[in-house]
């Protein structure tokens, strides 16, 4: 509008033009709201919630770092004519500050709650990495440091800024224990295992199947025919205190028990067999395990066989179940006089010579004992007599025998052959002195050995008696006592037996016969003694005295430096004639073959042994060819002792059966603490049984 100058109003019409920014776009970046510049804006002025609004020129605004809830109101500044100011832009935001928990350690698992834009984890020294979980369990064994740490941000899907004025950090020890693997062992079952600590169930698997949880500690062995593996491992609890363990494995082969006979005659049969041991039972109904793969009949009669299943640890083998029942039937084709004599000594009489009178007088000086000294299982029987000039017999009634018996057969070992004379006669006791002997020099026996032989009663060795004269069994076939038949067909009416050993010197020492497996049969051929012992040592021929240094054979005493070799311990007992290492108040060992090559390949060992002191102790050691010992008697730390303290007039055998197995030395040790004490030694025998 415009005026004149005399005030009056001078009209004139034009065009203005107005316009108004545009409102700016707002985000965030880092800690600040931005925006762009917007195009002719003066400035900006920004307001925060109900306050005033604050002129500034550039394009940002600081989140603030105060929890809360926020908006803000930006526009662009006009120029107050033509421009005009924006609208408001507005942003909401909240703010909280960053948090974080102490770490919970429960087993090999931390936990956290955290309210922070980022949340980082690291184990031990390695680089942190970014987690949205809250917890975090270790897997590795072993003690770890575990850390988490919480930082701040812009956090746009919820547009929620997250302050800290640094990361927060916090850490913790966390440890991670694995149980032990389960030890295996086996039963006559199955595989079984000792509780491992800490362990609340076992995993097992059974070849390739999976592991299945259970809480008993033993897994059945398998029925399948094969090889099977068994994995077992122990547990852990629920809380994860505890890792499960490695699994432990056992592999065994699975066999069906199994009888298979191979020959089998009137008297005997042998096997071959599955399982873990045989049994027989004459009965059906009581079994007795077998000792070897066959059995000898003992009397007429049916016995029943099976194999036994159960499971062999040696051979890492189970036999499933038991075979069928197999039936026998046994006609014995002689008599067995105590064969074995496992029943004792009862039965037999002991007579003495009587020269003044010339009859057979009973006698208690002599002994008829049952010992652990058979060949084999069982017993044998033992006959004490005098090598003193004198004759003693042992009697057994068995009455009359069949005429079809042609044979006898025993197994036989005597101490002494060179200054006794042992036969064998049969009598018959009502008939006026008729007897016929047999002599056991025929037989070559070296002392201390067992033989087998069989005697045919139409043998010339025989020595046929009637009426004062003797005959052999063909010059007899046409005397009165026989007639025109077999002599063995007449035999059976000689119904005693003796055992007669003479001594021919006028020495007064002990000498033994052993007898076993005594047996009339109805064979008819003889055969020559047959040495059925490996390998034996016996004394009886050494001379008596001091320092017995026979080769491979040493002595030694115990002394300051240790055992120091010393011969004077060691001699040939007079009486006896056995082997005697003295030991009175200090401690004495002999060895045989020490540093030579092995005796032989053997299972079984025998040994007489004796003392005269109760305060002996003693140890019995076998050297094998790799250098390992088998204990006969006593150990490596401790010793045995004896209870019958009879010196060698009557000495203790003792037998050991093993593994067969290459010997290649023996050790044996004494000692007596009082002063006084000898450790005697006899008839030393190995052999390797079948």
């Amino acid at each position: 509008i415009y005026y004149a100058c005399d005030g009056s109003y001078l009209q004139e019409s034009g065009t203005v033009t107005v316009s108004k920014l545009a409102k700016p776009s707002l985000s965030v970046s880092g800690t600040n709201i931005t925006w762009s510049a917007v195009s002719g804006a003066n400035g900006y002025e920004v307001r925060v919630g109900n306050g005033s609004y604050v002129m500034q020129t550039n394009t940002l605004k600081a989140l603030s770092n105060q929890e809360g809830r926020y908006k803000v109101y930006v526009r662009a500044k006009g120029n107050g004519s033509t421009v005009l100011t924006s609208d408001a832009a507005t942003f909401e935001y909240t703010t909280k500050n960053v948090t974080l928990s102490d770490i919970s350690v429960v087993g090999p698992t931390a936990s956290w709650t955290a309210d922070a834009y980022k949340t980082s984890v690291k184990l031990n020294g390695g680089s942190y990495t970014q987690t949205t979980q809250t917890s975090y369990t270790v897997t590795e064994e072993g003690t770890h440091t575990f850390k988490v740490k919480a930082e701040g941000g812009w956090e746009a899907s919820s547009n929620t800024y997250y302050y800290a004025s640094s990361a927060i950090e916090k850490s913790a020890t966390i440890s991670v224990l694995k149980l032990s693997a389960p030890v295996l062992t086996t039963n006559n079952k199955g595989v079984t295992w000792a509780a491992v600590a800490n362990a609340t169930t076992y995993a097992v698997k059974v070849d390739g199947g999976s592991f299945k949880t259970q809480t008993d500690r033993n897994v059945t062995f398998s029925a399948t025919t094969g090889t099977h593996t068994v994995y077992v491992k122990a547990v852990g609890s629920s809380s994860g205190a505890y890792q499960d363990s490695n699994a432990a494995t056992f592999t065994y082969e699975t066999k069906q028990t199994a009888l298979t006979f191979l020959t089998t005659a009137s008297t005997m049969t042998t096997w071959i067999a599955e399982g873990l041991k045989v049994q027989y039972s004459t009965d059906g109904t009581n079994f007795t395990d077998a000792l070897y793969s066959g059995y000898t009949a003992t009397q007429n009669g049916q016995v029943s066989f099976r194999a036994v299943g159960g499971y062999d640890a040696s051979a890492k083998t189970f036999y499933n179940g038991n075979s069928a029942v197999q039936k026998k039937s046994f006609t014995l084709p002689g008599l067995c006089i105590g064969n074995n004599f496992e029943g004792g000594t009862s039965g037999w009489a002991k007579e003495v010579f009587n020269g003044n009178t010339n009859a057979w007088d009973t006698t208690t000086a002599t002994e008829v004992k049952s010992v652990a000294d058979a060949y084999g299982a069982g017993s044998a029987i033992k006959f004490k007599s005098y090598l003193n000039s004198m004759a003693y017999r042992f009697g057994y009634h068995f009455g009359n025998l069949p005429a079809t018996y042609k044979s006898l057969s025993f197994d036989v070992k005597i101490s002494d052959n060179s200054a006794a004379s042992t036969s064998i006669r049969f009598q018959d006791i009502d008939g006026g002195g008729t007897y016929v002997d047999y002599n056991l020099s025929h037989l070559s026996l070296t002392p201390g050995v067992w033989y087998h032989a069989t005697i045919y009663f139409e043998d010339d060795n025989l020595v046929i008696n009637m009426g004062g004269t003797e005959y052999k069994p063909s010059q007899a076939i046409n005397s009165p006592l026989v007639g025109r038949t077999k002599f063995y067909e007449k035999i059976k009416a000689l119904d005693h037996m003796y055992i007669t050993v003479k001594g021919n010197t006028s020495s007064g020492s002990q000498t033994f016969t052993y007898i076993d497996n005594f047996q009339f049969s109805t064979n008819a051929a003889s055969t020559s003694a047959t040495r059925i012992t490996g390998k034996e040592y016996g004394f009886h021929d050494g001379t008596v005295g001091n320092n017995y240094t026979a080769s491979g054979w040493k002595a030694y005493k115990y002394g300051a430096g240790g055992f120091e070799e010393n011969p004077n311990v060691l001699k040939i007992e007079s009486g006896a004639k056995a082997l005697s290492l003295y030991c009175g108040g200090t401690t004495s060992k002999v060895t045989y073959n020490v540093g030579g090559s092995a005796l032989g390949t053997f299972n079984h060992f025998a040994i007489d042994v004796g003392t005269e002191a109760a305060s002996v102790s003693y140890s019995i050691e076998l050297i094998t060819e790799s250098g390992s010992s088998i204990y006969v008697a006593g150990g490596a730390e401790f010793r045995a002792t004896l209870a019958n303290t009879s010196g060698a007039s009557d000495m203790n055998t003792i037998v050991c059966n093993f593994a067969s197995v290459k010997i290649k030395s023996i050790v044996i040790t004494a000692s007596e603490s009082s002063g006084n004490g000898h450790f005697y030694i006899d008839n030393i025998v190995f052999t390797n049984l079948s």
